[in-house]
């Protein structure tokens, strides 16, 4: 095999075929091993180019995988048969990927520098990351790779360390477990409603174990896996997987199992196996996945509070245990035609709303004989658990019970459930959108989505439901509901109308600005002249991103999601606000001739700026502060710029006579929008200051040819060079002639460097003070375009629209009785509201940090509008 040469090699992989592909992180080049008959020993062929190349692998499918580690992607591809790369894929997203792997079942593993380990399935689809999945706590993750069972291994460089973690499955929703004699576990999965058998032992830490048993109480468990007297055995709910911890125990429960039914296979222990087929649980799991004796949560509307006695719509969320209360049924009505507007209601929201039990309003009901009506409804609407609320007559307490009508017919006992009460605001809850929480530095991200998602399914149910609250008491249907639109649904005749000739406005101008933007988009503006004038010019920029805006605003699309319809109103509303103030200045500079006014003081401002800079050369060309300086190079540069100086106001006396029909047009560009005439007055400023840019320019171009010829002279008298190929500093060897030619250069540089750093050091605070003032339009155009008005407005004037969460009040807690809670929005923060929904801005300037700013000022780089190669040149 051949040496590599002028490159780094940085990681390996090898195909099944043998070919063999090594990453470059210097150079940025994935290279492949070619053989030819003229070349046996084969020679070194580029397929891919990256900025930072660093891992490979190739997974399942024969894909080669790349890390690239600055942009945090990993990229995919194929090599077609003239070497090129193919079926190219990325995956963004990441926090400086190192190494990765092929996983299980054709996904891939991706280890990140001082984080986590990340996983993906064969589409590139994200699975979580593996620190969160299994809670290892990894030092810095290095290489990664999976074995043929689809165990994951990972070598932790910090800890010295590698890790196997073992792949289980099996499991969806463990509840409860029990070891039958042969030492099998047996485990009933709430997920699929089964019992399953024949699953090995992991040792492990609980996170949120349900259903143990103890390790001195079971003799089959000790002989089979070696457990313990004093040990506990358990299953976590959160990963699926069986547990163990020691903790001293005196009894054995099989928590959760009771008298159901369960079916026990013999198997190994020493591998994981399939589920096994198993017995469902048969009616009482119909409906219902949990186990009775457990905390029941009913979302009840308040709305409903005072509702005549009926029936309880709504929905039942088995994963939290949780009904939600959406509608009450009130007689009279026909059991049928309630089933019938259920299913009409299910196909048209995809909620699986069903009626859940009774609710029964005392204090306007006196007959004491509903009350036994109420609960034999049951018979006709089976549910389990079957709800039965009441509000007593007379008092403010109330009575809710939880019974399983099925179950109880199995089990041969009846069987209740503790039910709390938790009152909410339908309407409130139906037009708010919950935002996902921010991950606490003391939590995990799978932890904050999995405590969020249980509240995220409430108000999805109500959303959803919109379709159910559409009929209030002016129908004349079969069936009559109480809910929060049953006094009548909301509606203004002005909005109706709006809605109405929104469409073929919105036709209208969206084909208006799709000529406009087809008569941007010609190649015409795409030679180079004008390419290079349009990406300087601010105010070009500011109208492609307003044609952008209104293009979205005007489409005939619906919004498929808060999010967009959220992002749409705000842009609405940052163009009325821009338009509206652009108005405001139009009118104020036409009224009392405030444009001729400024005409008229332009060109004498002008003249005294130039004369300003003519006092500042002459005392740069005398010894300015004291300074001697090189007088032959002072005198050059100093005619050379008041040369410059004298074309400059020439070239303002020639346009003296236009330049108040230039301001009025620029004034009347006001009616596009403020943003419009503060770009425009930035592009004048600049125009009027081009002298001052021209004088920046050639002054940093001498400083930097001066400190770069120094500091490669510098390196050859240490007998030093810069490599340009492996970007370093390399030793090398000089002859005597070499030496002496660089001594004189040297000099000659050093005494020159004075006089042309000062003139750069005048030049550029000038520069920066007109960039000073460009910056702050820029801000304000920026902030036009990117605060999100409407969301802040919404904020401000309902905010339970933007929920961040919810808080819970208690009403009613005695013993005996229910808990009654009031679940209430918590609003979004400010700051949250603008980070979320802020408007990406035009990006017409580019913006470097303080201390690329300071480098680049220090060794003579342009500054905006130019740009620097990162590559350094000798």
């Amino acid at each position: 095999m051949p040496r590599t040469g002028a490159f780094v090699p940085e990681d390996v992989a090898v195909t099944a075929s043998g070919l063999v592909v090594v990453s470059d992180l210097i150079h940025g080049v994935v290279y492949a091993l070619q053989y030819t008959s003229r070349e046996p020993q084969g020679h070194w062929v580029t397929v891919g180019t990256f900025l930072s190349p660093r891992g490979l692998a190739v997974d399942a499918f024969g894909h080669f995988l790349v890390t690239d580690y600055l942009p945090g992607t990993v990229h995919s591809f194929v090599l077609g048969p003239t070497w090129e790369a193919l079926a190219q894929a990325s995956i963004p997203g990441l926090e400086g990927p190192c190494w990765v792997g092929p996983g299980p079942d054709g996904g891939l593993a991706v280890s990140e520098e001082f984080g986590d380990v990340k996983l993906f399935g064969s589409a590139h689809q994200p699975l979580g990351s593996l620190g969160t999945l299994t809670g290892q706590s990894f030092g810095h993750p290095a290489g990664v790779c999976s074995d043929s069972e689809g165990n994951i291994i990972v070598a932790d460089e910090q800890k010295h360390q590698v890790t196997l973690f073992p792949r289980l499955k099996g499991l969806e929703r463990p509840l409860g477990v029990a070891c039958a004699p042969q030492g099998q576990l047996v485990v009933a999965d709430a997920g699929d409603n089964c019992i399953k058998a024949g699953f090995t032992w992991s040792f492990r830490t609980f996170k949120e174990g349900v259903g143990l048993i103890a390790g001195a109480a079971c003799t089959e468990l000790s002989n089979s896996v070696g457990a313990q007297p004093g040990h506990v055995w358990g299953l976590d709910r959160r990963s699926a997987t069986h547990a163990r911890s020691r903790r001293k125990w005196g009894f054995c429960p099989a928590a959760g199992l009771g008298a159901v039914y369960t079916v026990v296979l013999p198997g190994p222990h020493d591998a994981v196996p399939n589920p096994v087929p198993s017995l469902p649980l048969g009616d009482a799991a119909q409906g219902s996945s949990r186990v009775p004796g457990m905390v029941l949560k009913a979302f009840f509307p308040t709305c409903c509070a005072s509702a005549d006695s009926g029936l309880l719509v709504g929905r039942w969320i088995p994963e939290q245990s949780s009904a939600v209360i959406l509608a009450v049924v009130h007689f009279p009505f026909i059991p049928i035609q309630v089933k019938e507007l259920l299913v009409q209601v299910q196909k048209a929201s995809q909620v699986q709303v069903t009626v859940l039990g009774t609710w029964c309003h005392r204090q306007q009901e006196p007959e004491e004989s509903l009350g036994h009506f109420l609960e034999g409804l049951g018979a006709i609407f089976s549910h389990d658990p079957w709800l039965q609320l009441c509000r007593e007559k007379g008092t403010r307490f109330w009575s809710c019970k939880a019974t399983y009508h099925q179950m109880s017919n199995t089990l041969g006992t009846p069987t209740d459930d503790q039910v709390m009460l938790i009152f909410y605001d339908q309407r409130k809850l139906l037009l708010s959108w919950l935002h996902p929480p921010t991950v606490l530095p003391g939590c995990q991200a799978g932890e904050s989505t999995a405590s969020a998602g249980g509240l995220a399914d409430i108000f999805d149910t109500v959303a959803r439901s919109e379709v159910l609250f559409q009929n209030d008491q002016f129908d004349e249907g079969p069936v009559r509901l109480s809910h929060w639109q049953s006094e009548g649904v909301e509606a203004s005749i002005l909005v109706e109308l709006a809605k109405r000739a929104s469409g073929p406005v919105c036709l209208l101008v969206a084909s208006l600005l799709s000529l406009l933007s087809a008569a941007s988009a010609c190649r015409l503006w795409k030679l180079w002249p004008i390419s290079f004038i349009r990406s300087k010019l601010c105010t070009c920029e500011q109208l492609q991103h307003r044609l952008k805006h209104l293009s979205l605003i005007f489409s005939t699309e619906k919004a498929q999601s808060p999010g967009q319809l959220m992002r749409k109103a705000n842009m609405l509303v940052s163009v009325l606000l821009d338009v509206a103030l652009g108005l405001l200045l139009l009118s104020w500079l036409h009224s009392n001739n405030r444009i001729g006014q400024l005409a008229n003081a332009l060109v004498p401002v002008a003249d005294h700026v130039a004369e300003e800079l003519q006092h500042l050369l002459q005392w740069l060309m005398g010894a300015p502060a004291g300074l001697k300086m090189n007088r032959a190079l002072d005198q050059v540069l100093g005619r050379f710029f008041l040369y410059h100086i004298h074309l400059w106001i020439s070239y303002i006396h020639l346009m003296s006579p236009f330049i108040e029909h230039i301001l009025w047009h620029v004034g009347l560009s006001a009616c596009l929008g403020l943003t419009v005439a503060l770009s425009i007055l930035s592009d004048i400023i600049a125009l009027l200051t081009f002298h001052i840019y021209c004088f920046y320019v050639y002054g940093a171009r001498l400083y930097c040819l001066k400190i770069y010829g120094l500091s490669s002279l510098w390196r050859l008298f240490r007998g030093k060079k810069w490599n340009v190929l492996r970007q370093r500093v390399d030793s090398c060897s000089y002859d005597l002639d070499q030496l002496f030619i660089g001594t004189l250069l040297f000099t000659i540089l050093v005494f020159l460097l004075p006089t042309t750093a000062l003139y750069y050091l005048v030049f550029t605070l000038l520069r920066l003070l007109v960039i000073t003032v460009q910056g702050l339009i820029h801000l304000l155009v920026d902030l036009i375009n990117s605060l999100p008005l409407y969301s802040l407005g919404l904020r401000l004037c309902r905010p339970y629209r933007l929920a961040a969460g919810v808080k819970f009040r208690v009403l009613e807690q005695e013993a005996g009785r229910p808990l009654r809670l009031l679940m209430q929005i918590n609003p979004l923060p400010y700051n949250r509201v603008v980070h979320t929904y802020r408007l990406p801005s035009c990006g017409c300037h580019p913006r470097h940090s303080w201390g690329s700013l300071c480098r680049k000022l220090f060794f003579g780089e342009l500054i905006y509008p130019w740009r620097q190669k990162e590559d350094k040149q000798d």
